[in-house]
């Protein structure tokens, strides 16, 4: 059986689970955003997310310990914690079913594609059998042929930083679908492919499209990651105009194949690494001075105002305090990495650099990261 790159060596991720991979064109190792975050920059979130409230929601009525838990936790102070409480109680709803069967059948539709004369009875347990056979028939019946060597590999776009694990490659050389007059084959006739097992696509093409005009344009120009060797292997002559999306909803017995068109997503790339540079621009608003007013109920019982109208008037009268930001403050609200450094290098000369201020200043750093993605 064909061994999986991917599957035999373990692919280097930074903190964040990007990929850390050697740049095809300068060949400094560095850390590239993955595709499907990119993809995601432009996206409308608000339906996805009213979903993951509810399934919280509904995994924390499924396991009240969790609520327990997160009571006496701080929602700044205790964010890893609570984020797992998050998740946790995500997949007590069931959240995490689908995404499993979905992988399920990732892994079984590879195996055999890796392997064309396995014996699918053998491989695929019985729950699975049919989505199996409805994917290889699908692309039997279309003539197309899954590239073995092009299964499961990283590709990387230097200019955006980014880098992808491409479910396929296929060629069509000898497809009998109608394809449209535009395309003839002649030109190429390797494509990427993309197997999807979500119930519902509807919502998701914009996105789709993104990461298969990435990968595309990623083999075509710097070709795949070998893990094993650290090095790239050569480039391919990808089709750049579409793509095919095989759709094989978990359980359905039905594998759809739609054809991609890679134009218009190729545009939206660039509105998604202009979204992701406004969002790491330095601040646009910075604080010239804070004004505390001293409180006029300070030490009177329950915030209660004096009687006598002048003392009152006394104390109404009293100075603002007016003064800069202080030095947490600004490493609080620091806008950039470039930001953070400075003002560190401004608090040693200064002769105020302390334990507290490096705390500030690294979970500031941490959470502008988290940001970038």
């Amino acid at each position: 059986m064909f061994e999986s790159i991917e599957d035999s060596t373990e692919v280097e991720r930074d903190r964040w689970g990007r990929y850390l991979l050697k740049n095809p064109v300068s060949g400094v190792k560095q850390s590239f955003t993955r595709a499907t975050t990119f993809a995601k920059s432009i996206s409308d979130t608000f339906t996805l997310s009213q979903w993951a409230q509810r399934m919280v929601a509904k995994g924390l009525t499924v396991r009240p310990d969790l609520v327990s838990l997160a009571y006496p936790l701080d929602v700044k102070a205790d964010r890893a914690a609570l984020n797992k409480i998050v998740e946790d109680a995500k997949a007590a709803a069931g959240g995490k079913v689908a995404a499993n069967k979905g992988t399920a059948r990732h892994t079984f539709t590879q195996r055999i594609d890796e392997d064309p004369d396995v014996d699918i009875e053998k491989l695929v347990p019985p729950y699975a059998l049919d989505d199996v056979r409805a994917y290889r028939s699908a692309l039997e019946q279309g003539g197309i042929r899954v590239v073995p060597e092009l299964i499961e590999r990283i590709t990387a776009v230097p200019d955006y930083e980014v880098a992808g694990t491409l479910d396929r490659g296929l060629d069509l050389s000898e497809c009998r679908f109608d394809l449209g007059p535009e395309v003839n084959l002649s030109d190429g006739h390797l494509v990427i492919g993309d197997l999807k097992t979500g119930r519902d696509l509807q919502y998701g093409w914009n996105e789709i499209s993104i990461q298969l005009a990435l990968y595309a344009m990623g083999v075509k120009a710097c070709g795949t990651w070998n893990p094993k060797t650290k090095m790239w292997e050569s480039p391919l002559p990808i089709r750049q105009d579409f793509a095919l999306v095989m759709h094989l909803p978990v359980g359905s017995k039905k594998c759809t194949i739609y054809k991609v068109e890679l134009e218009p997503a190729r545009r939206a790339m660039e509105l998604c690494r202009d979204v992701r540079r406004w969002r790491k621009y330095r601040v646009l608003a910075e604080p010239l001075a804070i004004a505390e007013a001293e409180s006029v109920t300070t030490g009177r019982p329950f915030g209660k105002l004096p009687d006598d109208r002048e003392q009152l008037a006394a104390l109404l009268d009293r100075p603002v305090r007016v003064q800069g930001p202080t030095w947490l403050e600004r490493f609080e609200s620091a806008a950039s990495r470039g930001e953070l450094s400075a003002l560190f290098h401004e608090a040693v000369a200064a002769g105020v650099w302390s334990d507290v201020l490096a705390q500030a200043g690294g979970e500031r750093l941490i959470q502008l990261e988290e940001k970038a993605g």
